[in-house]
């Protein structure tokens, strides 16, 4: 039984995660004291109201590390995609949802050559 609520869990987990496509970001941008904005051409793999758009808030426990990322990819032309566990309001952004990596859905990043 406890194997079996275990199993359970890691299901749930992974069934609310889901990933962006492959994509060369097109640009990656600072945005204020809060995080920064990767763009490309992403597809919202939630029903995210802004797509094409992911943002990464600077209290996600691997910020820079991310940001280091999103700006080798950039440089070299490399795609990435973004494991998105949610959608939120980025008020400076926009009023519309966008999706959101932080300290409450961390998510994963890839890159690759």
């Amino acid at each position: 039984m406890k194997y079996f609520s275990i199993l359970l869990i890691f299901i749930s987990l992974q069934a609310k995660a889901k990933y962006t496509p492959w994509i060369e970001p097109l640009t990656v941008s600072l945005v204020l004291d809060k995080g920064f904005r990767v763009t490309g051409t992403f597809a919202s793999p939630f029903t995210c109201e802004l797509e094409n758009q992911i943002f990464i808030a600077m209290d996600h426990p691997q910020y820079d590390q991310i940001y280091s990322m999103s700006l080798a990819a950039l440089a070299s032309r490399s795609e990435m995609k973004f494991e998105i566990r949610k959608c939120t309001t980025v008020g400076w952004l926009s009023t519309k949802t966008i999706g959101t990596l932080d300290s409450s859905s961390p998510g994963e990043v890839v890159l690759k050559n």
